[in-house]
């Protein structure tokens, strides 16, 4: 097999050009300049170049007991063929800028090939997604006067055809975004709103600076669709008041709810009425394309025209109740929304200072009320969740829309965090109240077929439009439909298929789940999702903290060396240190009766903290102590340096293997084959020689037959299904790979640990710790 090094993906940033590298380098210039000349030529060689195996002696520096051994490997990485600058990880100057120039102003990338055919996709696009913001931005439930939902409708359009890195995300009002704005703002001023929207925009454009987009990703799939379905419930329940034509106070669930019953006796007739009509409107309307097409075949003109309907049954459904009640001309049947200020608000910086009427209470003299003067630093100090809480919500429901939209195509959440922020800031100056990705919307401008982001141009347009010139006809558009349309628009973003797939598939994903959707549906949709995210983290770090390690009793074929293997799994972190060192300790005492010598593989181990490594350490000091020899083998370069640093510092003598040929030279230094149990000496445990002057004693065995599979590196039991992994080990059969047998496998003799004589047995389970002997039988 040949190999040929390509390049390394790390999920860090791309490294900025250091001012050393500014300067012109050649391609043969050395790369271990900071190597300096006092090091013996073995250890100048590459960076990457580490003895195989070294056994340092006890005491001092060098010398001490028993012989010592050092071969120098070569790392493929150190080929001729990985000195070419195509490898370099440094790079030019003018290439980084360009590079980060083009990942900050993404448009740099579309605008060059837009085309007149994508723009008449986008401006289609565009139309749709303007036509259900309208109402949608009318239908805020921030407690806030009508035209704040269309003042926060258009900015962020503008903002995002810039430097969005998707075509489909619309960023304008969210019912979330509202309800939060509405939870901790219902009792403040207006000004407070649009200084919120701003401080949102600050703290979320320097997460994205800080390349904190990462976070989405410690978000669960059960926590999101928690979440989601809990904020969907939400929206159902505030639309309680609207929806029934009655008046009381309350934000919670269960405020809700006892309110509604409270006043189940001011229920308006007629609001019921429209509501429910405008529900049936709009879930015809909504499977209007599903009843033509068992009437109508598809492909026809008219699909379109249908599917154009449907997807715009916010604004006729709304369009139609308003004129309805527009001819009736009264004000009384049912709430309407009444006068909306008109014009395009002007740009204004944001209320960093704001006065509020306040009483100060006397006991003998008449109440005094005087004006209070706040400041953002107040509003920091008395309300400090809001600055992490709009932040994090506003990125989570982006981050979903995007997913949820995405297919194959990566997101840089980084570059959405610049987007979400500059559009935050931008709208604050024409207040605006906190905004993020849309999801009804994004699925309009997804499923009209948007080529880029320009469709957002349009969009914003239409809002400034409807600003300057519609809002009169905004006057007698009734409540009961608006509630009626925001929840068709939520209730079918309840997730009833995901809990049903976790039982079948993976119950204890349910607790995550169940606790995200309770506490955002009872408690509050921030503090679900930080329960959310929390338990998100204990599961990985649970994970993390317990990694599955496999131990195995080995035998050589060639030399009857034995020995204990360990294999794991995984990296090697901080959480796990202490467990991965437990159980290798464990493995050493119960499997190798204190004396055979264990050897790690690390194939999997492609990371290793401070913490790990010093858990190493203290395993090699521990078999020292105690004469059992602890081998490494298959360490990668970069934890070896790291490790064997440690050792080094410490003075330990410790084994390092690459090969199989290196560790079986290791084995040979250490053991001589074990002497028959059925000799005449066999009453006591075979005694095996040892160079660095220890001694071994093994266990009896007794043989069994196995067949090994050629499809699979493990080992199955005859007559049975079930596999023993053994990992993916050189020496288990040889350096080459397994031969394809012409029958159903080849026949390997492997022996099992026991008490017994010779005898075949056909019992022993899989899990049970096996020697492998690699010879032929």
């Amino acid at each position: 097999m040949e190999k040929e090094y390509l390049t390394v993906y790390t999920p860090t940033r791309q490294r900025s050009p250091s001012i050393a590298s500014l300067f012109h380098r050649s391609a043969s210039a050395p790369n271990n300049l900071n190597v300096t000349e006092s090091q013996p030529p073995s250890r100048r060689n590459s960076f990457f170049q580490l003895p195989i195996f070294t056994l340092l002696g006890g005491g001092g520096g060098g010398g001490g007991g028993g012989g010592s051994s050092a071969t120098i490997f070569n790392d493929p990485l150190q080929d001729e063929s990985c000195q070419s600058d195509k490898f370099n990880t440094e790079v030019p100057f003018k290439e980084y800028c360009v590079k980060r120039c083009l990942r900050f102003f993404p448009i740099s990338k579309w605008l060059p090939k837009y085309t007149g055919r994508k723009f008449i996709h986008d401006f289609l696009a565009g139309l749709l997604v303007g036509l259900s913001l309208i109402p949608q931005a009318l239908a805020l439930l921030a407690g806030l006067p009508p035209r704040y939902g269309l003042y926060s409708g258009f900015m962020g359009c503008f903002v995002y055809v810039f430097f969005g890195s998707t075509n489909y995300v619309t960023i304008g009002p969210t019912a979330v975004m509202c309800i939060m704005t509405y939870t901790y703002g219902h009792d403040k001023p207006e000004e407070y709103v649009v200084l919120l929207t701003f401080l949102t925009g600050i703290t979320t454009l320097a997460l994205g600076f800080m390349q904190l987009g990462f976070i989405v990703n410690f978000v669960s799939i059960p926590v999101s669709s928690g979440f989601t379905s809990a904020a969907a419930l939400t929206i159902c329940y505030t639309q309680a008041k609207p929806l029934l034509g009655i008046k009381f106070t309350g934000v919670s669930f269960t405020q809700i709810a006892e309110g509604a019953v409270k006043h189940i006796k001011e229920v308006g007739t007629w609001d019921i009425t429209v509501a429910g009509g405008c529900l049936v409107a709009l879930l015809v309307l909504r499977k209007l394309e599903c009843i033509f097409s068992r009437v109508v075949k598809r492909g026809k003109p008219w699909s379109k025209i249908i599917w154009l309907i449907s997807v715009s049954r916010g604004i006729i459904v709304t369009l139609a109740c308003t004129i309805v009640f527009a001819v009736i001309g009264s004000e009384t049947i049912v709430g309407i929304l009444g006068e909306i200020q008109a014009g395009i608000p002007s740009p204004t910086p944001p209320p960093f200072r704001y006065e509020v009427n306040t009483t100060r209470f006397h006991d003998s003299e008449e109440d005094e009320k005087f004006m209070k003067a706040y400041t953002i630093f107040d509003l920091i100090r008395q309300d400090t969740t809001v600055v992490l809480v709009f932040p994090f919500l506003a990125l989570m429901e982006h981050s979903l829309n995007a997913k949820q939209f995405s297919g194959a195509k990566s997101i840089d959440f980084s570059q959405e965090l610049i987007a979400i922020g500059l559009s935050n800031i931008a709208s604050s100056f024409f207040g605006s109240m906190p905004i993020t990705g849309a999801f009804p919307r994004t699925g309009v401008n997804h499923a009209s077929g948007v080529e880029t982001p320009m469709g957002g141009i349009v969009t914003g347009v239409l809002v400034l439009i409807s600003l300057q010139f519609c809002t009169p006809w905004f006057y007698y558009m009734p409540k009961p439909a608006i509630a009626a349309m925001n929840i068709m628009g939520a209730i079918f973003t309840i997730d009833f298929i995901l809990p049903r797939r976790l039982w079948k598939c993976k119950r204890m994903d349910l607790i995550p789940w169940g606790v995200t959707f309770l506490v955002s549906l009872f408690a509050g949709l921030q503090y679900g999702l930080l329960v959310g995210f929390l338990i998100s983290v204990v599961f990985l770090l649970y994970w993390a903290a317990s990694p599955k390690i496999r131990v195995n009793r080995c035998k050589l074929s060639t030399t009857g060396s034995r020995f204990i293997l360990v294999d794991l799994d995984r990296s090697l972190t901080f959480p796990s240190a202490e467990y991965t060192r437990t159980v290798v300790m464990k493995s050493g005492e119960r499997w190798g009766y204190g004396n055979l010598p264990v050897v790690i593989d690390c194939f999997h181990m492609h990371f290793a903290d401070y913490t790990a490594a010093q858990g190493i350490v203290d395993l090699f000091k521990v078999f020292n102590s105690k004469a059992q020899p602890l081998i490494l083998f298959r360490l990668k370069p970069s934890v070896e340096r790291i490790v064997t640093s440690l050792l080094v510092m410490d003075e330990v003598k410790f084994f390092s293997a690459q090969t199989q040929v290196q560790l079986q030279e290791i084995l040979e230094g250490l053991v001589v084959l074990t002497k028959n149990v059925g000799s005449d000496e066999g009453e006591k445990q075979g005694r095996v020689e040892n160079p660095v002057g220890e001694v071994l004693d093994m266990g009896n065995t007794s043989e069994y037959d196995l067949i090994t599979d050629s499809a699979s590196p493990s080992l199955i039991y005859p007559d049975s299904t079930r596999r023993q992994h053994i990992g993916k080990v050189d020496f288990t059969v040889g350096d080459k790979p397994i031969p394809q047998p012409g029958n159903n496998g080849q026949r390997f003799k492997v022996q099992k640990g026991g008490g017994g004589g010779g005898a075949d047995e056909e019992k022993g389970g899989p899990d049970s710790p096996v020697d492998i002997v690699v010879s032929e039988h």
